[in-house]
Parts: structure tokens; C-alpha cells; sequence
């Protein structure tokens, strides 16, 4: 009867290290850009009350994520009575709606009359690399 010959086994092979998972890329961050104001009134008023619209800003832009680099600017009227008209905004689709509906939620403030005339305020929004 043939022989059947049984090779020895293989020598075990160690397994190769694992690969570590890509680091997930950092969220981009939203950052304010100096306002841009012309027009009669206090412009260190108008950056007061511009600041309290980062929260609700960032609280939205947040939700979407837009990606770095994304950039927009709103774009607004203060009229002779204090109110908020003319809201618009250019740019990444986001940030400009995000950045008009808090424009739009501010209310009217007699301290931010204009001298004469409206004040013209342009709010530039990019997201930064994280």
C-alpha cells in the first residue's frame, strides 16, 4: 500500500499589526470677522449687540456642519428708528441662513439710531479648519 506522507505544519505567522483607524478630521470651526459699519451711531454699541447673536449663530451652523473653507457674509440695514431691515446673505448656503435668521430675530433698539440716515453693517462667517 502507498505511503501517505503528512507534511509538518506551517510555522504560525504573526499576524501584522493592526492598521489604526484615520483620526477623524477635526470639525471645522465657525469664526466672526470684523464687522464691517457704516453709517452715524456707535459702533462699539453695534458690536455689543452683534455679539449677542454668535451664540444663536453658532447653535445653528453647528447642526449643519458646513465644511472649512465655507464662507458668507450678511448683510444689514439699522434704520433711523433702530429696527433690523434688509437682511441678506451671500455666500456658502449655511452660514447665510444661519447668520440672517439671527439678524432677523433681533429687535428694534432705539440706542443704535442712526445720526442721520441708516446704518449699513456687514457681518462676514467662514468656517475655519479645526
Amino acid at each position: 500500500a502507498p505511503r501517505l506522507e503528512v507534511a509538518p505544519a506551517p510555522a504560525p505567522v504573526a499576524a501584522p499589526p493592526p492598521i489604526a483607524p484615520p483620526k477623524p478630521p477635526t470639525p471645522a470651526r465657525l469664526v466672526f470677522g470684523a464687522p464691517q459699519i457704516s453709517g452715524g451711531a456707535s459702533q462699539a454699541r453695534i458690536r455689543q449687540k452683534l455679539a449677542t447673536v454668535h451664540a444663536p449663530i453658532r447653535a445653528c451652523v453647528e447642526r449643519s456642519r458646513p465644511a472649512a473653507g465655507s464662507k458668507a457674509t450678511v448683510r444689514f440695514v439699522i434704520d433711523g428708528d433702530g429696527f433690523f431691515e434688509e437682511v441678506a446673505g451671500q455666500g456658502d448656503a449655511v452660514l447665510s441662513r444661519c447668520g440672517q435668521a439671527a439678524i432677523k430675530a433681533l429687535r428694534k433698539d432705539r440706542r443704535l439710531k442712526a445720526d442721520t440716515g441708516t446704518i449699513k453693517v456687514a457681518l462676514p462667517l467662514r468656517m475655519e479648519a479645526g
